[in-house]
């Protein structure tokens, strides 16, 4: 291809000099210039073959990608295939049981009961010791009310001169005999316990027959003998002496239950 172009541009310059040269002898001859005739140049017809590319053919190339997350792994000289799945389901978390203790119903339920049961034998201890308390702090009381009437009362009525003052000494003194033994018989009613009303009602038993023998004592006439006299007074001694008896050993009792 490179020899053929070089004679193509060089003709053209050849016949132009070829021209001038012609040119200048004529005018040396002393002539007429006269132009020669320029030949006809025949310009070969240049063939420039055609040159054919070979078609490259690349290899299609196709990628394959799965939403799914599956992915294919070839390595020689074995294949392994993983597959993996992007797409997770979400699993509800499981709540947390409450678990018990194993014990049947039946067995709570006894359970309940029992607490129920302590419960208000808890109340019941309670109040009762409240009860307790308060009755006793009456009954303590209706003693120091009924030591007062063996101890100073009836020593009032015997050191009176006559019977009259004497008579006159213990009707004064009649309410608050009759107020007290009221009270003790209120306190042997509501007793928290047997042995407690039993003792309220020696109490107001000792202090009635006091009250009866000093009753009969005042109320002796002028007609009343010596025996008359000296048997009521000893009667009043006896009363006077059972009660003391009674509330001394309820005294030392207290004592006793307190150490």
């Amino acid at each position: 291809m490179g020899c053929t172009k070089f004679p193509v541009r060089r003709a053209p310059i050849a016949l132009a000099a070829a021209a001038v040269v012609l040119g200048l002898a004529g005018c040396n001859s002393g002539g007429g210039i006269s132009i020669p005739t320029i030949p006809s140049v025949t310009i070969p017809t240049i063939t420039v073959p055609t040159v054919t590319i070979p078609t490259i053919t690349l290899p299609t190339r196709t990628d394959v990608e799965t939403v799914t997350g599956t992915v294919t792994q070839t390595s020689k000289p074995t294949t392994r295939t993983v597959t993996e799945t992007s797409t997770t389901t979400p699993t509800p978390t499981p709540q947390p049981t409450p678990t018990s203790s194993g014990l049947p119903t039946w067995l709570w339920f006894l359970i309940a009961i029992v607490v129920i049961a302590i419960i208000a034998l808890i109340v019941w201890l309670v109040r009762r010791r409240r009860a307790i308390a308060a009755w006793e702090e009456k009954m303590h009381g209706a003693r120091r009310e009924a030591g007062w009437v063996e101890d100073s009362l009836i020593d009032q009525v015997n050191s009176r001169a006559t019977t009259a003052e004497a008579t006159a000494t213990w009707v004064a003194a009649r309410p608050r005999l009759l107020a007290l033994d009221e009270s003790i018989y209120a306190l042997s009613s509501t007793a928290p316990d047997p042995e407690r009303a039993a003792g309220a009602t020696r109490l107001r038993g000792r202090l009635q027959a006091l009250v009866d023998a000093v009753s009969a004592d005042t109320a002796t006439g002028d007609s009343a003998t010596v025996d008359d006299l000296r048997l009521r007074r000893a009667a009043v001694a006896k009363a006077r002496s059972d009660l003391r008896g009674l509330l001394q050993a309820t005294s030392t009792q207290k004592q006793g239950q307190r150490s």
